[in-house]
């Protein structure tokens, strides 16, 4: 299924944000229905609904969607709490056959009067609307509300009768929650928000609504404030602001969502007013208490007297009362020597200059601002921005937001952002070696700050320190720092699942992908068990600590290409839980064996410049026996080899103990801070003792990884044979046999596919057929008609009593399975 989303389906409001994601449905283990994950349509690796650094812009988000580069079944918008957008899902609500919608959708939709479209599945509908969310819960049989942390799935099919444009709800929306979420006669809090409604909204549009303040006694202020002018305030933009949000409350008659919307479009807006809800509430209370009577179309109200704002408003860190630049209208005005007296408008005044000549005044204003941090990566030209602690390769979208900023939206466009684009690149203020981005060895951004590990490793005080810019880190786990914190549930599941002699260095691998910046030990991480073991939920849960967003899961086939090499750059690990002999080639292996081994290699983005760089992410690797590499690696080949470090998962848990919720109690943030811990632990020994605990030589790895599975042989031909009496068995059911034998004789099963294969072209004749009734009913399966067992094997009754899901071999099934 595919779902394609035009530009003119979807609402400008939705469109020319960058909140924008591809999704894909992949199907779960233990879900009936597939399951619709978050996609970054820039990199192709899962997005976050809660990190806008895999987010992009709808047009950029549509090309991703259109082309190969990207698996996707369409596109995605995301919620965010620095707007005022707010979804209503409405599931089960509509008859994909008829197109009618159930009697209390259709209330829903009539009482929100907004752009609606119908969901992906035809079986529901989404609801885009402004407003603020009340308290007491956002979700209730069929209806859904979600203002912040989740997406939707966009399908731009316009519901017929319903607004084009995104509209401003908060009482209906009020209403609606109360009566469909909550139960408002016995929920105090139903209805109730941070945002104060009007009791009789303004009838006006926003247009005339603004003409009248602009007229009005008042005019030439409004004007001033509503174009960007701080000039009446000292240039102090929380004073502006604080005068513009009382005059904008006044005119809506006190309806804060709307007010805040509209500030929202005038020139005052900012990166501080757009990403700080703190701010704009702050901002939006000191005004309101300040008011004591709001505009009414059917009399003849006064407006505002001017007050002075609270004593924190003007020194609350703002920009402008301190000695940093200002990306305004009004400092572009200045900086470019213009008399904004002689204009009606900072706009007009800024329109007289040429795209090269505003583009040239915003880098100037932004390469001095302590609000914008942005550098041109020397080698490729890629811009890098500043955000949240860590540098991302979204360069272009800050000065898209920085232009914007300073120019207003009147005066900014295309030919405005290349011009910028080339401004960055000249200015050798800008430029850093390749080299210069990301940690040095030994520290590690962490959500909290910059981490120490050795430090960390002996609880020291000074382990953690905020992050700088200065810093260039690349990539920060999403996990907090705590000393205090304890993996006891962790530690427990690695000692049952990992081969005892190897835990400790399990342990030394996990710390050495915390090891960032350099690949001392090049080495490679190859976990090995068939059927229900653990391999998949210790993996997710590794990769819950460094970040979906920091690894990658490239197969050893994929390394060859140019642009899968290059996704590597500045990853912390790359996870791949398949290592298959279908996912190896000739090109992928002699590039896994340079990317382990700390050579330089070359990379190349699609649709960009070739670069090499120093690959310094871990590379672990889970298989359910160790795959047939004689087509590309011999026996001599020391430099494949002496790379890998093979862990055993011996363990196998029928359905019976095992435990679906285990790994959501991994993956908590109390239990990734410990699981953390852990891991600086096992870096430290590792750094200390200068390589891992009880790693096997060479040669015993290479004897270990060829002969694994060999006991099938000895299987065949000591303990089965030909017997015309037998019961048919399937496929599923002698390999069960198999497994069992092996967990009683402490040997390495193979694959279920090859255990087959080789039973059925085995000497003896065993009956295999491709349409058998096991035990003589049930539905026709790969089976055999004629396989006796001999010797001590275990029987057939005792391995189906010990699994009451024989029929399933659970390939790759993770340990919340079964633990």
């Amino acid at each position: 299924m595919s779902t394609q989303t035009t530009a003119l389906s979807v609402p400008s409001t939705l469109a020319e944000r960058d909140q924008w994601i591809c999704w894909r449905e992949e199907d779960r283990e233990g879900q009936d229905k597939p399951t619709k994950v978050p996609v970054d349509p820039a990199t192709g690796s899962y997005a976050s609904a809660t990190d806008p650094d895999s987010w992009t812009t709808f047009e950029q988000a549509r090309e991703a969607e259109d082309g190969a580069r990207v698996e996707s079944n369409g596109l995605g918008f995301v919620f965010t709490p620095e707007d005022t957008l707010v979804g209503v899902d409405l599931d089960d609500a509509r008859d994909p056959e008829t197109e009618e919608a159930e009697p209390w959708a259709e209330d829903i939709i009539n009482r929100l009067d907004s752009f609606t479209e119908v969901s992906p599945s035809g079986t529901g509908y989404h609801v885009y609307i402004h407003g603020i969310l009340p308290e007491g819960g956002n979700r209730k049989g069929g209806v859904e509300i979600y203002d912040r942390s989740r997406f939707f799935t966009v399908t731009g099919d316009h519901v017929d009768g319903t607004p084009e444009s995104v509209n401003q709800r908060n009482d209906s929306l009020r209403d609606v929650h109360a009566e469909y979420v909550t139960d408002a006669e016995n929920d105090d809090t139903a209805g109730e928000s941070d945002i104060s409604a009007p009791s009789e909204p303004v009838d006006l549009s926003d247009q005339e609504l603004l003409e009248k303040a602009k007229n009005a006694a008042h005019g030439d202020e409004f004007a001033r404030l509503w174009r960007g002018d701080t000039s009446e305030y000292g240039n102090d933009h929380s004073k502006a602001d604080y005068h513009l949000c009382r005059q904008l409350l006044f005119w809506t008659g006190g309806d804060r969502t709307r007010a805040e919307q509209l500030f929202g479009q005038s020139g005052l807006a900012r990166e501080k007013w757009e990403e700080r809800q703190d701010y704009r509430k702050r901002t939006l209370d000191a005004a309101e208490q300040s008011l004591t009577d709001y505009y009414d179309p059917e009399a003849d109200t006064e407006e505002p007297e001017h007050t002075e704002p609270p004593e924190w408003v003007g020194d609350d860190g703002d920009d402008s009362s301190s000695n940093t630049v200002s990306l305004s209208p009004t400092a572009v005005v200045a900086r470019a020597g213009i008399a904004s007296e002689d204009y009606d408008s900072l706009s007009g005044a800024i329109d007289g200059l040429s795209d090269r000549q505003k583009a040239a005044i915003v880098w100037d204003l932004l390469i001095e601002s302590e609000e914008f941090h942005l550098r041109v990566h020397r080698d490729t030209g890629r811009l890098y921005a500043y955000d949240a602690g860590v540098w991302t390769p979204e360069g272009e979208r800050t000065l898209r937001h920085a232009a914007r900023q300073a120019l207003g939206s009147t005066n900014y466009g295309k030919n405005v952002l290349t011009e910028l684009k080339e401004q960055a690149k000249s200015d050798p203020r800008a430029e850093v070696e390749g080299d210069t981005l990301g940690l040095d060895p030994g520290v590690l951004a962490v959500e909290n700050g910059l981490l120490d590990l050795e430090a960390a490793a002996t609880n020291a005080p000074d382990a953690l320190r905020p992050l700088e810019p200065e810093d260039y880190a690349l990539t920060r786990l999403p996990v907090e720092y705590d000393p205090e914190a304890t993996a006891t549930e962790w530690e427990e599941t690695i000692r049952e699942v990992v081969e005892s002699d190897k835990v400790r260095l399990f342990q030394e691998y996990v710390g050495y992908t915390l090891h960032r910046g350099e690949m001392p030990f090049n080495r490679a991480l190859l976990l090995v068990g068939d059927g229900a073991n653990g391999k998949s939920t210790v993996l997710n849960t590794v990769r819950a600590m460094l970040g979906g967003g920091n690894t990658r899961s490239k197969a050893i086939h994929d390394l060859s290409e140019p642009n899968h090499t290059a996704d590597l750059h500045g990853a912390i690990a790359n996870i791949h839980a398949d290592l298959s002999e279908g996912a190896l080639s000739s090109k992928g292996v002699a590039r896994f064996k340079e990317l382990t081994g700390g050579d330089t290699v070359e990379g190349r983005r699609l649709y960009e410049e070739s670069f090499t760089f120093t690959p310094t992410a871990k590379h672990l690797y889970a298989a359910n026996s160790t795959p047939d590499v004689s087509n590309y690696v011999d026996a001599e080949d020391s430099a494949w080899w002496r790379r890998w470090l093979v862990v055993h998962f011996p363990r196998y848990f029928p359905p019976s103990e095992r435990d679906p919720e285990l790994e959501d109690r991994l993956t908590t943030d109390e239990s990734l801070s410990g699981v953390l811990n852990w891991a600086i632990d096992g870096w430290s020994r590792l750094v200390n003792q200068g390589g891992f605990t009880n790693s096997d030589p060479t040669g015993e790895t290479r004897k270990r990884w060829v002969t694994w599975g060999e006991n099938v042989e000895a299987f065949i031909e000591n303990h089965v044979e030909n017997d015309p009496d037998a019961e048919n068995l399937s496929t599923s059911e002698a390999y069960d046999v198999y497994k069992a034998w092996c967990r009683e004789n402490g040997e390495d099963p193979i694959g279920r596919r090859k255990f087959t294969a080789t039973l059925r072209d085995a000497p003896v004749n065993v009956g295999y057929a491709t349409s058998v009734r096991p035990h003589g009913t049930g539905t026709p399966t790969n089976g055999y008609k004629a396989l006796g067992f001999t010797g001590d094997v275990p029987s057939l009754e005792s391995v189906l009593s010990d699994d009451d899901d024989a029929g399933d071999d659970t390939r790759n099934t993770g340990i919340e399975s079964f633990s």
